[in-house]
This record gives C-alpha cells, sequence and structure tokens, in this order.
C-alpha cells in the first residue's frame, strides 16, 4: 500500500486499531499500535523496525520497544482478530499448517536447522504452527504458535553443559520459562482448544492425512501426530477401531479439519 493509498483508508484503519487495541490500558501503547500497523500495511519488502520507521518518519525505537517491552495481553489482541477474520471469511473447514521462516543467524528464538516446506530442504529456520480459517476462495490465520525443538529447551538436554548452554541461548532471547518444547500436534490441538474456549470452533471436527514429501534424506516431514485415532472431538463411542493387522495410515504433513455447523 503506498502513502496515498494509506491516505484513504487512515479512518478505517483507525476504527480497526481501536478495536483490536481496546484492550491496551494505555493509551501511548493503543497509538504505537496504530503505528505500527500502519507500518506493516506500507510497502516495502523488510517489515523490521528500521525500515518501518523510516517509511513511517518516526524513530525506531518506539515501534522497537511496542514490540519487545511494552506489556499488552497479545491473547486479547489474537482473539478479537480472530473473531473478525471468522465473520469476514465464513469458514468452511478449519487448515493446520507449519511454516517455515528462513533465518541467516542463530540469535532468533527457535532458530534450528530443521526441515521446511518453505525451502523444500533441511536449513536454518523458525518454524510456526498455525490454525486457519479456510474457504475455497480465501484463507485467514486464527492461531500460532513458534515451535520450539528439543535443542530449546534445556530441561530436555542430556549433559549438564548443553543445558547450560541452552539456558543461556534462551536468556538472550527472552524465552520465557514456561515456553518449552512441545510436538507440533501438541501445539495444534492447543490452539484449537483455545479456538473452541473463545466460541470460534464447532464442537465436531475431523483430522485428515494429507500426502506427505520426503526430506533429502528420505524421511517425511509432517506435523506430527498424537497416537491412536485422529477423529479428535468425538465421543470414543463414534471412533473407529483399526485392526492390528491393517497397515497404519502416513503420517500427515498438515492436518486439514473439516467441519460442519
Amino acid at each position: 500500500m503506498t502513502p496515498a493509498e494509506l491516505v484513504d483508508v487512515r479512518g478505517r484503519l483507525e476504527d480497526f486499531a481501536g478495536e483490536v487495541f481496546t484492550s491496551f490500558t494505555r493509551r501511548e501503547q493503543r497509538s504505537n499500535g496504530g503505528l505500527y500497523l500502519r507500518g506493516l500495511m506500507l510497502d516495502g519488502r523488510r517489515k523490521s523496525m528500521v525500515p518501518m520507521a523510516e517509511r513511517l518518519g518516526v524513530d525506531h525505537q518506539r515501534l522497537q520497544q511496542f514490540i519487545t517491552s511494552s506489556t499488552w495481553n497479545y491473547v486479547a489482541v489474537r482473539r478479537c482478530l480472530a473473531q473478525r477474520a471468522v465473520k469476514v471469511v465464513a469458514p468452511q473447514a478449519w487448515v493446520l499448517d507449519d511454516t517455515g521462516h528462513l533465518k541467516d543467524g542463530d540469535a532468533s528464538p527457535g532458530v534450528a536447522r530443521q526441515y521446511t516446506g518453505t525451502a523444500g530442504k533441511v536449513t536454518n529456520c523458525q518454524i510456526a504452527v498455525s490454525v486457519h480459517a479456510v474457504t475455497d476462495a480465501c484463507s485467514a490465520a486464527l492461531n500460532w504458535r513458534l515451535f520450539l525443538p528439543q535443542r530449546w529447551d534445556d530441561a530436555l538436554a542430556e549433559e549438564k553443559t548443553e543445558a547450560v548452554a541452552i539456558a543461556e541461548r534462551r536468556r538472550r532471547c527472552r524465552t520465557p520459562d514456561d515456553q518449552r518444547h512441545h510436538p507440533k500436534w501438541q501445539q495444534a490441538l492447543g490452539m484449537l482448544a483455545e479456538l473452541a474456549g473463545w466460541g470460534l470452533l464447532i464442537r465436531r471436527f475431523r483430522v485428515r492425512a494429507a500426502p506427505l514429501p520426503r526430506n533429502p534424506q528420505g524421511r517425511r516431514c509432517p506435523l506430527g501426530r498424537p497416537k491412536g485415532d485422529r477423529q479428535f472431538g468425538r465421543p470414543p463411542s463414534e471412533r473407529s477401531r483399526r485392526s492390528p493387522r491393517q497397515p497404519r495410515a502416513p503420517a500427515p504433513a498438515g492436518l486439514s479439519c473439516t467441519c460442519s455447523r
């Protein structure tokens, strides 16, 4: 969006920001939230603080402080965004996905050499697990989590020296102590439970497995899945039983939750 186009929608954007950031107790936070939103909307390949501040004509520390130091309830913001998205999209299905964000260094939380479909190979990246409301025509992210590999959890380290190094890396990245390694399927179920708590998820849904690509080592690269039946949200009496002799279905690269109201 160009600066001229942004001026044309300034009123609507301010109304949107006022609704999304209504949980902020301080006026300065609400102002900086709207500023950050405008920075995201403006044209420009890089959306980090310094380039965005240059395009907005403000000190980048104002944006930096809002994102990294200012205390505000991100769950309330995410919930408001999810509620608005569901009204607009009128989803026909929920899709779970994991997306790689390629990185050059090792300073970002959760960054590691791991497989990502974004690059189609094992590379240095962060992985985000997300839930999307979709139709045949559009998609909107409703919830997401940063995946922390085991090497980012000092509680899982086998050696004391390794645990100390991991703890120091977490400290430098300001990783909260309650954020630990969880399989991607557990993160997915946690997000679905949160959406259900917000009143946005239907009572019954079914998880479908999709064919998996393989990485260069010939291994499948799934979101991961829990053991047992993959029909979540259904009473035990309604779950299908698999014969012990019947081959197991391949693990899904993503979980597509199809549902009906």
